[in-house]
């Protein structure tokens, strides 16, 4: 009799130990799956970002392309004056 309960205990034991290692890879799973879930919304925010970026971009080569705007910035940032125009330097 006393082998049989110890080949009761032993099944028991054997269940016990393969139900926690399945638990524990269901768990490991699961957690895996959350992380992947958190990258892929952490990536989706910076693609949000990027092609704001990228809008942005496109519309300053859209500006810079224009020759009056060129024009303009040359007369603001680099003080360039046009044929014929006085220029007039401000002090405070």
């Amino acid at each position: 009799m006393t082998g049989r309960v110890r080949g009761v205990r032993f099944g028991r034991l054997f269940l016990l130990v393969l139900f926690l290692y399945l638990g524990g890879l269901f768990i490991h799973a699961r957690l895996v799956m959350w992380g992947l879930g958190r990258d892929i919304q952490t990536a989706r925010v910076q693609v949000t970002r990027l092609e704001a970026a990228n809008r942005s971009l496109h519309h300053r080569i859209a500006r810079l392309q224009q020759d009056a705007y060129v024009a303009r910035l040359a007369e603001e940032r680099l003080g360039l004056v046009k044929p014929g125009e006085v220029p007039y330097i401000v002090r405070h």
